[in-house]
């Protein structure tokens, strides 16, 4: 018997399940290491995550505090289903274009915090995040609204930039929030058709009087707000430009100059003859 073979081969499949042994245990700590560095890079996204989460809740602390401190120590924050909302035939009057309709508890929100006792309840109303989306302001009539909505007139919805959008079928989340305003002392509007400023001209129309009988529908004006005007038996879009003191503002018992700046087809006539005239400049030179 050839004891040197066998001695021979055991060795080799010695040597080769230690081998196997080593690939395995090589592989499995390749493997740890792997699942140890995902492990480790979950948990730091992880504390990261945690991170901004704690920093945002501090932000909208802070955001909630700067607005308590800006409106008189009132701070009123909710999401409410946007609903539509008319009080012409109901109360007719002035400053319907923009009153707002709340539920029951946010006038006791708004009670306990005193927020009556500084007279007409404005807010502020917007598509989104706070810090998103489109916003305009409006003062509130009434809080009969079912709870979890809110009631919006037209001219609020096409403001929000929801005009195309029926409220009664769908599910807009709508953002309100408390807001103290100033009493304006200044407005500039601007008209979108060069129609009306050429009209006016030529019919003598007193512009001031033709926007004041539609100002006299508002409680606010905000900067961006869409204002429309009827005059001559025709509907003229305008666009709040500028407000003083703020850039939102009552419109309600106030002394308010108003201005009216070139429109905006105007304004884009003007800006395409002056870049023609660039272009002709370059091509001479």
């Amino acid at each position: 018997m050839d004891f040197n073979f066998y001695a021979n081969k055991l060795t080799k499949e010695q040597q080769k399940r230690a081998e196997k042994v080593k690939r395995e245990t090589e592989r499995n700590a390749r493997e740890q290491a792997r699942v140890e560095r995902k492990l480790a890079e979950l948990e730091a996204r992880q504390a990261e995550e945690r991170a901004q989460q704690k920093l945002k809740e501090e932000e909208r602390a802070l955001e909630a505090e700067a607005h308590r401190l800006a409106n008189r120590g009132v701070s009123f924050q909710a999401v409410l289903r946007a609903v539509p909302y008319s009080i012409e035939d109901k109360y007719r009057g002035i400053r319907s274009r923009d009153k707002i309709c709340l539920p029951p508890s946010a006038r006791a929100n708004l009670q306990a915090q005193g927020a009556e006792s500084h007279g007409m309840v404005y807010v502020e109303v917007s598509t989104g995040e706070v810090t998103v989306g489109k916003r305009t302001h409006g003062s509130v009539m009434e809080y009969t609204a079912m709870e979890g909505t809110i009631g919006l007139p037209v001219t609020v919805v096409k403001r929000l930039g929801l005009g195309d959008v029926d409220l009664n079928n769908t599910n807009i989340r709508i953002t309100v929030r408390y807001a103290v305003l100033p009493k304006a002392t200044y407005a500039k509007l601007q008209p979108y058709s060069h129609a009306f400023q050429k009209n006016a001209v030529e019919l003598q129309l007193d512009v001031r009087e033709v926007l004041e009988q539609e100002l006299v529908n508002h409680s606010t004006l905000s900067v961006g707000d869409q204002v429309w005007v009827e005059a001559l038996g025709e509907v003229y879009e305008f666009r709040v430009l500028e407000m003083q003191p703020k850039a939102q503002c009552s419109i309600i018992d106030t002394d308010m100059a108003v201005d009216v700046a070139v429109s905006v087809e105007a304004e884009e006539a003007q800006a395409a003859a002056r870049e023609e005239e660039e272009r002709r400049r370059r091509e001479g030179g």
